[in-house]
């Protein structure tokens, strides 16, 4: 029997100071550029920005989703097939000044199917997995496991409560793969055995990346904040007094 292999789709995002050089931009908001670096990559990590409205910018992982997105692998008529992919691509992140990242988060769909025959193997899994670093300090994390299914799962992971500023790198790593191993089925004459094939497929559609950033109040913004509510205590002091 063949050694199992377990496919897993991983996207591990990474953000952490540093490679400004050697990087164009790809896409621009009033909050913040998103930039693509060919550095160590399988691609050139090509992402189209959907939406930007409220300060909340929906691009699309194009690059990536074409990646790990696996044709069907069938073993009818033979003894074994499969895939392996692995894709790396980096983005630089960087924050307008007077703005910060509060969340990130990655959605999408996952189509799978596989047909086991009696006899048979098939190994196909999904596994998501989001991280966030500065330097070595880590900043968040998140993790979402499919094992086989046939029909349709969701890709969803958050991360929120952040506060980034300046520039950031993301980095994402995929992988997909899949195997699948006909069922052995004897000649009853005694001649050459026949292969009942196994099939799989993995598929990805709709991957998402979602920045969401909220301005930094102004400094003068704080003082008038502070003078307003200094001045209603002030006012309300003297009302009791009188």
């Amino acid at each position: 029997m063949a050694t199992r292999i377990f496919g897993p789709l991983i996207f591990a995002l990474a953000l952490s100071p540093g490679l400004a050089l050697a990087m164009t931009p790809t896409i621009t908001t009033p909050s913040f550029t998103l930039r693509g670096t060919p550095m160590w990559d399988d691609g050139d990590g090509y992402a189209t920005l959907l939406s930007y409205a409220d300060n909340v910018a929906s691009i699309a992982l194009i690059d990536i989703q074409a990646a790990v997105s696996l044709g069907m692998a069938d073993s009818t008529g033979m003894l074994e097939g499969g895939r392996w992919v692995t894709y790396t691509t980096t983005y630089g992140l960087d924050v307008a000044p007077g703005y910060r990242v509060t969340s990130i988060s990655i959605t999408g769909i996952a189509e799978g199917y596989f047909n086991q025959p009696p006899g048979g193997y098939v190994d196909q899994a999904q596994y998501t997995y989001l991280s966030g670093y500065r330097g070595f300090e880590p900043l968040y994390g998140g993790a979402s496991h499919l094992g086989m299914f046939n029909g349709e799962r969701e890709i969803s992971i958050y991360a929120g409560g952040l506060a980034l500023t300046g520039f950031s790198t993301m980095h994402f790593n995929a992988q997909a793969g899949n195997q699948v191993i006909s069922a052995v089925v004897p000649d009853p004459e005694g001649g050459p055995p026949s292969y009942a094939g196994a099939q799989a497929s993995m598929l990805v559609r709709d991957l998402t990346l979602r920045i969401e950033v909220q301005p930094v109040p102004e400094p003068s913004t704080w003082l008038m904040f502070s003078g307003g509510v200094a001045a209603l205590a002030l006012a309300r002091t003297l009302k009791k007094r009188r």
